[in-house]
């Protein structure tokens, strides 16, 4: 036997008329089969990853979230007859030859490319996949940057913004990490980001926020927070839109900004919340009411659908925000955290810089 990690995609049950199944039922199995489909080793039984809630794009230059079932990993003596694996959960039953499930073994890139600022602080890793050629992910990384470098407040004198770009040369449709087509739903695509994350340790990295570039002509991806869950992103984008300004809005969630579109979608929040949302409709209640430039009613500054005759640089309260329509506020008309279109509003400008700077 031999020791692998394993990442194997976890199966939906089969609906069932008894209403919602126990925890048993629910669990996956695991059994390493040969090629005739026969079980060589004793079953293996883990209870299934939980869903997270995972950015993709809406219509247009619309964005949404989405809840995704990671893959399942694990690490297991693998029987030297095995050559595939079917994983078993409330009846649905799927089977994946050894090679698409193993992860590959851990190497240090066989490319990169620093993007540096003297005295950086805050370091974005960009991660090839599905690219079989350097120069091609070098290309698109380089494009990346000169925009992120041209946006304000990355563009500011002395802040310190650096990108490292990691090149591993995959198949061009199954890639390294598992971001394949066949895995887009409702425009979210997301690979196996704890497989991202031990590749982006074994070159030596420690960075803040790591995105991976997906080399496809689907536009797709989804979002990321903090250090632990990377961004996807494909390097296509609807008409009219740049992917790149795509990933910039997956870079503001690092910085610990919220979503400002108002698509209605139940997730959890946090307490408080982010520095670009309120539940305040007086800017001088807000966290952002230093910045305030609208300090007389109406308030909020503007109902939603209502922003005409704003600049995007006021800060007030706008309503519409965090995936809710009506009493969430967001300090300006429009801003890369609502549209992938837009700049960063002033309030998201001056939370960036000062963890930029910090």
């Amino acid at each position: 036997m031999a020791e692998k990690r394993l990442s194997i995609p976890v199966p939906e049950p089969l609906p069932s008329d008894a209403g919602p199944a126990d925890a048993a039922a629910d669990q996956l199995v695991i059994e390493f089969i040969d090629a005739r489909g026969d079980s060589v080793a004793p079953s293996l039984t883990l209870d299934p990853p939980e869903a997270v809630f995972v950015e993709g794009r809406a219509a247009g230059s619309g964005l949404t979230w989405s809840p995704v079932i990671p893959p399942a990993a694990l690490e297991a003596d693998i029987p030297t007859e095995a050559s595939g694996v079917r994983i078993s959960r409330g009846g649905s039953v799927e089977e994946f030859a050894l090679a698409d499930v193993s992860e590959p073994s851990l190497r240090a890139p066989e490319a990169r490319r620093s993007f540096p600022v003297a005295g950086r602080r805050w370091t974005l890793a960009v991660v090839a996949e599905r690219f079989g050629n350097a120069d091609s992910f070098f290309g698109h990384a380089a494009s990346l940057h000169a925009l992120i470098a041209a946006q304000a407040p990355f563009s500011d004198s002395g802040v310190s913004f650096g990108m490292e770009a990691l090149f591993w040369s995959s198949d061009t449709a199954a890639g390294l990490f598992g971001a394949t087509d066949d895995r887009v739903s409702n425009r979210v695509l997301q690979g196996d980001g704890e497989r991202v994350r031990r590749f982006v340790r074994e070159s030596g990295l420690d960075p803040q926020k790591i995105l991976v570039i997906v080399n496809s002509g689907v536009r797709a991806g989804a979002g990321g927070r903090g250090r632990s869950i990377p961004s996807w992103t494909t390097v296509t984008g609807a008409p009219g839109e740049r992917w790149e300004g795509i990933a910039i809005h997956e870079l503001g969630h690092a910085f610990g900004l919220a979503d400002e579109y108002d698509t209605p979608v139940k997730i959890s929040e946090p307490d408080p919340l982010e520095p670009n949302v309120s539940t305040e409709s007086d800017p001088a209640r807000t966290s952002w009411h230093g910045l305030a430039t609208i300090a007389t009613p109406p308030f909020p500054s503007a109902l939603r659908g209502e922003e005409a005759g704003h600049s995007a640089e006021e800060v007030g309260t706008f309503q519409g925000a965090r995936y809710r329509p009506d009493d969430r506020f967001r300090p300006s008309p429009t801003c890369r955290m609502r549209s992938t279109a837009s700049s960063f509003c002033p309030v998201c400008r001056d939370h960036i810089r000062k963890e930029l700077l910090a």
